[in-house]
């Protein structure tokens, strides 16, 4: 029971796409947590199941379809007990590291622009760190 009442302190009530970038600071304004792991860990999976809709973030089998740092506008709500606080932020799906099929220089560049992004974002305030533990 306790489970059913938490859950309705928090509730991601809206969700879109934004955009996709491979420089820091395009999208500002707004809080970002974002996601990294290693390619087909499961991020975008994440991302729509947060969000609540399915296809909001491209899912593929293929490893390394996420190419770009892309942005996914959310708008939540929270019971603060003494009322409803709203907020506008951003999801942000970053691009999967390991074995992705594609050239060096492509995952070279990858490696610069997200090293760039985790590095000099003002408004990231959060990176999940997702783990697939069948692999070392």
């Amino acid at each position: 029971m306790a489970e059913i009442k938490d859950r309705k302190k928090f509730h991601i009530f809206s969700a879109a796409y934004t955009g996709s970038t491979v420089k820091t600071g395009e999208y500002g304004g707004k809080k970002e947590i974002a996601f990294i792991g290693r390619s087909n860990v499961g991020k975008s999976s994440l991302i729509n199941s947060l969000s609540g809709m399915r296809k909001l973030a491209y899912v593929s089998r293929e490893p390394g379809k996420t190419r770009t740092i892309n942005y996914y506008a959310i708008q939540s709500r929270r019971d603060t007990g003494s009322g409803e606080e709203r907020q506008d932020w951003y999801l942000v799906d970053l691009p999967g590291y390991g074995f992705a099929k594609t050239s060096q220089a492509n995952r070279d560049s990858w490696s610069g622009f997200i090293d760039e992004y985790i590095r000099n974002s003002e408004n990231l305030v959060m990176v999940g760190l997702l783990v697939d533990l069948r692999h070392p």
